[in-house]
């Protein structure tokens, strides 16, 4: 069966309050990811001046014996001071591609960090939507004991009137013992959930209202892919990696400056000049064709990238349709308890039924209200995974 993608999907967010951006990670979490970003910040700036080449001063003393030369004149110590500079104004191209690089990596690393900043709410977020949908498997879970309990009276009774073998007393006992057991492991899997929670955030799940979600459509969900955007940076980048390792190998124009001074003789020297170098090295072609491959092998990769988050959009979509049939066979199952219900209690009016007949018909109607809330919850964590993604 072929599957189709609607024209809009439910992804992005849209809350009241920012806590879905930045509050709902702790303060450590926040310091760490903006070290990190400061990191980027002057890693930058560092390659942006990475073509300057420095400033050499040195000094250097010759320190002997003193002696007399033929003429009986004592021979003094030698004591130079110099500085040297030797910059290059032209690389053919190899300075702008430079300074494209490193305004580019600054980019992608600022992306990098936002993709990482965007999984750790995710994974807040993913964590809140699991603890407030455990909530309401307990609340089912213990709604399921309620009737099972019930069950185990009536069959407990029917088996001392001698209207019922003991053996689906026996079933009773041990349905309601794993609805028990079920229970006490829910208990533990929120308590585990919690703790990873409080990883992440200083809040309280209870504390934090669920965020709502709008409508993206598909083509502005890969615009915004924050995954795509890295590979795409990425890409840049090592274009311009591509021309500064060509350039290493074309002219190069320097301006040199030599300052030479003889502290004991009291002579100075200035010389300034041009330099054209040229690199003839039997490595280029290799390292050329390194630097193309590379790139070449990046701008695949984003095509493949972009792939993989078109079919994992085409998944989740599906997921997403699938839950909605879910919550219309529960609509339809909750119509049918509406019913059953209205008919059991005109019995029971009758004396027909029993009130634990009604009780455990409105207890499984209200389970299946929660399983209904529960699959609303499922449909929000596939979203989640959507809106992790974009920018």
């Amino acid at each position: 069966m072929q599957l189709r993608v609607s024209k809009y999907i439910l992804a992005l967010l849209f809350v009241n309050s920012s806590i879905y951006s930045d509050e709902i990670l702790s303060q450590k979490q926040l310091k760490n990811l903006q070290l990190s970003q400061d990191k980027a910040n002057i890693d930058s700036s560092k390659l942006k001046i990475d073509w300057l080449n420095p400033i050499n001063f040195s000094y250097k003393e010759n320190i002997s014996i003193p002696k007399k030369d033929i003429n009986n004149f004592i021979i003094p110590n030698t004591k130079i001071s110099t500085i040297s500079i030797n910059q290059p104004i032209f690389k053919s191209g190899g300075i702008y591609n430079a300074i494209k690089y490193a305004n580019s990596n600054q980019k992608y690393q600022t992306l990098d960090i936002k993709s990482k900043k965007k999984a750790l709410i995710k994974d807040a977020t993913l964590l809140l939507f699991q603890l407030k949908q455990l909530d309401l498997k307990i609340k089912k879970q213990l709604l399921k004991i309620k009737n099972s309990k019930i069950d185990v009276d009536i069959k407990n009774k029917q088996v001392l009137n001698n209207l019922l073998d003991m053996a689906f007393l026996n079933n009773a006992i041990i349905t309601l013992n794993k609805d028990k057991i079920a229970l006490e492991d829910l208990y533990l899997t929120k308590y585990n959930l919690i703790n990873k929670f409080n990883n992440l955030s200083s809040l309280s799940y209870n504390d934090i209202q669920l965020p709502k979600l709008t409508l993206i459509n598909q083509n502005e969900f890969i615009q915004q892919n924050i995954y795509i955007k890295k590979a795409k940076e990425n890409e840049t980048s090592l274009r311009y990696v591509k021309n500064m390792t060509i350039s290493k190998y074309l002219p190069t124009v320097s301006i040199t400056h030599d300052y030479l001074q003889y502290h004991d003789r009291d002579i100075v020297t200035n010389t300034t000049g041009v330099q054209v170098r040229l690199a003839l090295d039997a490595r280029s072609y290799y390292d050329t064709q390194s630097a193309k491959i590379s790139y070449l092998k990046s701008k695949n990769e984003t095509s493949l990238i972009i792939l993989k988050e078109q079919n994992l959009l085409k998944s989740l979509t599906q997921s997403i349709k699938s839950i909605d049939n879910k919550l219309k066979i529960q609509h339809s199952t909750l119509e049918y308890f509406s019913k059953l219900i209205n008919q059991t209690t005109e019995l029971y009016d009758n004396g027909l039924k029993t009130k634990d007949d009604l009780i455990i018909l409105q207890n499984s109607k209200n389970i299946e209200m929660l399983n209904l809330e529960i699959f609303n919850f499922d449909k929000q964590i596939k979203l989640w995974e959507i809106y992790a993604r974009t920018n």
